[in-house]
């Protein structure tokens, strides 16, 4: 039993900072922020395509408890989730946790982190990735940004394969960064970010203080999105 609360600590404390790689399989994301800190919604109403209810999210003393209407499919073995979600199975087979009882974009109820991958409609609807299906939420608290604008909104790690350009091109002179930096996105242009050291998570000096990088490939996220310093 000591053993697995451990393992569920590491991963509750990796699941809070970083969301590695994935797809993107939206126009945009929902989510609850103000200005720097994420919050949790206080209640979602997710409903199926026909209009039945799906599943209500209530929170209750900062924690989320979630109701289904319906069998849930096998979050466990979805081969669909891993392949657009891979950081909640990446660390389930690293420390054996249990997979989270709902799976979206980012979901860190520790730190008020809920985030869902969603298409506007014109009838204040939104259709959204939850569990491996599009289902609906209708209008609600929830902000609403297409990822050009929510990228803004989190912060940047580089994996040790992608580097920091002065320019806007892969040929350009490469800027020297101390890893494991956080970054604040500063500008998005297409595919690239111009971006800049954290200076309220992180030391930043001069030399890797800001530079322009590719945040995506077409749909393939290339960098991690961190939510909290």
């Amino acid at each position: 039993m000591k053993k697995y609360i451990i393992y569920l600590f590491i991963l509750i404390l990796t699941q809070s900072l970083k969301a590695q790689n994935g797809e993107i399989i939206s126009k945009g994301v929902l989510y609850c922020k103000e200005k720097t800190i994420f919050i949790l919604p206080d209640s979602i109403s997710i409903f199926n395509k026909n209009g039945s209810l799906n599943a209500k999210l209530l929170k209750q003393n900062e924690v989320i408890n979630i109701h289904y209407f319906e069998n849930k499919i096998d979050l466990k073995n979805n081969k669909t989730l891993k392949k657009i979600y891979p950081y909640y199975y990446n660390d389930n087979s690293k420390y054996n946790s249990p997979i989270p009882n709902i799976i979206i974009r980012a979901y860190y109820p520790d730190y008020g982190v809920f985030v869902i991958d969603a298409n506007k409609s014109n009838d204040n609807k939104y259709e959204v990735y939850i569990n491996g299906e599009w289902k609906i939420i209708k209008d609600n608290n929830l902000l609403y940004k297409k990822w050009g604008e929510f990228i803004k909104d989190v912060l940047i790690k580089l994996p040790d394969n992608i580097s920091l350009h002065s320019q806007k091109n892969t040929k350009s002179k490469k800027i020297k960064t101390q890893k494991d930096l956080s970054y604040r996105v500063l500008e998005v242009e297409g595919d690239w970010i111009k971006i800049e050291c954290n200076k309220n998570c992180e030391y930043c000096s001069y030399k890797h203080k800001k530079g322009w990088v590719k945040w995506k490939n077409g749909n393939q996220l290339i960098v991690y999105l961190y939510y909290v310093c």
